[in-house]
C-alpha cells in the first residue's frame, strides 16, 4: 500500500501508531508513536519498506516512541542497510535520550543515521 506523503493516513497496530507527514519530492517522513517491540516490529518494517520503495530519502520520526527494545533497534539497522543497498537513505530523528542510549548499548549507532530538528522546523544533520 503506497500512501502519498501528504495523506492524512494513519495506521494503528496495538501499541504503535504511524502517520505520514508532508515532505519534499522524493522524500517521505514517517512519524511513529508508541512501543516498538516484538509485536509491532513487523508493522513498522512493512511501513519502512513501503516508504523506501517509493522515496529516495525517508525520515523516521521517533519522538513519540515510548519503548524500543533490541528487536526494534535490529529492525532499524536492517531498514538502514536495505536503504543503503537500494541507493536510498533512512534518517532517524526525534529519539529520546533513552532510545539513543539503547542504540548505543546495542552497538547500532554506527549503522544508523540521525538528524536533529531545529526550532524553526528545519532538519539539520546531527
Amino acid at each position: 500500500m503506497h500512501v502519498p506523503s501528504d495523506s492524512p493516513d494513519r495506521r494503528v497496530v496495538t501499541g504503535l501508531r504511524a502517520r505520514h507527514e508532508r515532505a519534499a519530492p522524493g522524500e517521505a517522513v514517517l512519524v511513529v508513536e508508541g512501543e516498538v517491540d516484538l509485536v509491532t516490529v513487523p508493522a513498522l518494517t512493512e511501513l519502512l519498506d513501503q516508504a523506501l520503495a517509493n522515496s529516495r530519502r525517508v525520515i523516521l520520526d521517533l519522538g513519540g516512541v515510548t519503548f524500543c527494545g533490541a528487536v526494534g533497534v535490529r529492525a532499524l539497522v536492517r531498514a538502514a542497510a536495505t536503504a543503503r543497498a537500494a541507493g536510498a537513505e533512512l534518517r532517524l530523528r526525534g529519539a529520546s535520550p533513552i532510545l539513543r542510549r539503547i542504540t548505543a548499548l546495542c552497538d547500532a549507532d554506527s549503522e544508523l543515521s540521525w538528524v536533529e530538528q531545529r526550532r524553526t522546523g528545519q532538519v539539520d544533520a546531527g
